[in-house]
């Protein structure tokens, strides 16, 4: 990254920063986020794509796009940004947790068993 993108980068953030915590002392408060007002420092297509898979809790088709409150996309950037974990590896996530035969955890996964 060149200097020049590096300032740019820090100027953003520390502008964003300085407009939030004006916002806040102002007592300017966002409930709920959606297509047109995203959550700070998010884009559009990373909003939706957590809104769809479920991660969100709550989170609701609004026409094209997606909404949430504050809170539920507060609760899922507390939790971390995962990705739900579906097919072979779902399969291995629902074997017992003191299960360590690994032939189970392969056949779970698809794959071949070890001799």
């Amino acid at each position: 990254m060149t200097p020049i993108v590096q300032l740019a980068a820090a100027i953003a953030a520390l502008v964003d920063e300085r407009v939030e915590e004006r916002l806040r002392d102002l007592g300017v408060r966002v409930e709920s986020y959606d297509g047109a007002s995203l959550p700070p420092r998010v884009k559009r297509r990373a909003f939706y794509a957590a809104c769809r898979s479920g991660a969100v809790t709550g989170a609701e088709r609004d026409g094209r796009g997606w909404k949430c409150t504050r809170r539920a996309w507060e609760a899922y950037r507390a939790r971390g940004a995962s990705r739900p974990v579906r097919g072979a590896a779902a399969r291995v996530a629902k074997l017992p947790a003191n299960d360590v035969d690994l032939d189970a955890i392969l056949r779970a996964a698809n794959l071949r068993g070890t001799r």
